[in-house]
């Protein structure tokens, strides 16, 4: 019989994907658990691309990408002052990720993260045997993290500070004197940043926003993460990148070249094609979210029971159920079950996270409208919240 690996065994699978799963086995569900525009690749991406098979272009490409498309990128990046040879083309900000933890921690080392937090980054730690040290981040403050609770939580094994500036789930931005505070520590303690910041164009106040790598003196110890999931509706195309110091751009060419060794010419010329020709379509994706993000909370905001705060940033809706009486997984699935909606527990996205919920927002309105409506019932018959409420009226 194979045997697994301790690693294997000890990974738990993702809580978003477990609903994900579910829903396969049900009819007419309408999902909003999962993390993805429901707006299409622009043909124009995809006529790149097209363009590009029909000419030859199906060969193996640099490991760390094309040079067209790594000189668009840093360019992208405007006054910055970022050069080509600091980027290195990814299969999405997934494979980023992970291609940073191999070269640069070593077993045991700790890396601290914000929790709630997107489910990946655990499993992403662990493989390379390092340890997460979480520090949690609470309603009450705008789900941005305490500077003395992240102060804490540094110790002599800390190598890396990972941010996720907007958030996944809860939405959050961290702002300029938080950021700087963070720039500080790192530096005083000699800290590598990892900023994930694949969800920096869908901000609704963009004043609000500010870049780790934007404070002075951060470029030589800090790496971005990016995609072009989110921002181009190219989620299955599997296509991100890191930007890092030139000497670390070279190892991660290395360790680039022993996973995926590199990324198809033709999905890179589409994202060169969304570099050049997509400005109009993420303006148009932002105006179309924020009037989403709108339609769900004042959908949401008369639901007794549920306490919703308006994100800043993302298309995520994070949600406080606390005073149904329920936990996070006993509301996803008797939704999923008597309503036909799926939602993501909050329990996918770390501990302590039990009275939260996570809706994407990325639909039509009209299917918004319908999920409030389900969820607007389901509360009502089914949360002791709502008995109270009846029990009142009737005094």
């Amino acid at each position: 019989m194979i045997k697994l690996s301790d690693l294997t065994l000890t990974t738990p699978p993702s809580g978003i994907r477990a609903v994900f799963n579910r829903i396969a086995e049900s009819e007419d569900v309408i999902s909003l658990a999962l993390g993805e525009p429901d707006s299409h690749t622009s043909e124009r991406f995809i006529e790149a691309a097209v363009k590009s098979m029909y000419s030859g272009r199906t060969h193996y490409t640099p490991n760390a990408g094309l040079m067209d498309l790594r000189r668009a990128i840093a360019e992208s990046y405007g006054n910055r002052c970022i050069l080509p040879e600091q980027v290195i083309v990814t299969a999405g900000g997934t494979e980023a990720l992970l291609l940073i933890f191999m070269t640069l921690l070593n077993p045991g080392d700790e890396v601290v993260v914000m929790e709630p937090y997107w489910p990946t980054y655990l499993g992403q730690i662990r493989t390379v045997g390092a340890v997460p040290r979480f520090v949690r981040v609470y309603e009450e403050d705008g789900f941005v993290v305490r500077k003395e609770n992240l102060n804490q939580a540094v110790n002599e094994k800390t190598r890396i500070i990972l941010l996720n500036s907007p958030a996944n789930p809860t939405g959050a931005v961290i702002h300029k004197e938080t950021m700087e505070f963070i720039a500080k520590l790192a530096e005083e303690r000699d800290l590598t940043v990892i900023s994930d910041e694949v969800y920096r164009r869908m901000i609704y106040e963009e004043e609000t926003y500010t870049s780790i790598y934007d404070v002075p003196g951060m470029e030589e110890r800090c790496l971005i993460v990016d995609s072009f999931s989110k921002t181009y509706a190219m989620t299955g195309w599997r296509i991100g990148y890191i930007i890092a110091p030139v000497h670390v751009a070279k190892a991660l060419e290395t360790m680039h070249e022993y996973s995926v060794s590199c990324i198809s010419e033709p999905t890179q010329r589409a994202a060169i094609a969304a570099l050049k020709y997509g400005e109009d379509f993420v303006r148009e994706s932002l105006d179309s979210l924020k009037r989403q993000r709108d339609r769900i909370v004042e959908g949401l905001s008369g639901v007794h029971g549920l306490r919703c705060r308006k994100p800043e940033a993302t298309f995520y809706l994070y949600f406080n159920i606390e005073d149904t009486g329920m936990r996070a997984e006993e509301f996803v699935y008797g939704l999923l079950e008597q309503e036909k909606l799926a939602l993501a527990p909050g329990t996918a996205f770390g501990e302590g996270q039990e009275s939260y919920i996570r809706l994407s927002f990325a639909n039509a309105e009209e299917t918004l409208d319908i999920a409030a409506e389900r969820i607007r019932r389901f509360v009502h018959q089914n949360c002791r919240c709502a008995e109270r409420r009846e029990g009142e009226a009737h005094i």
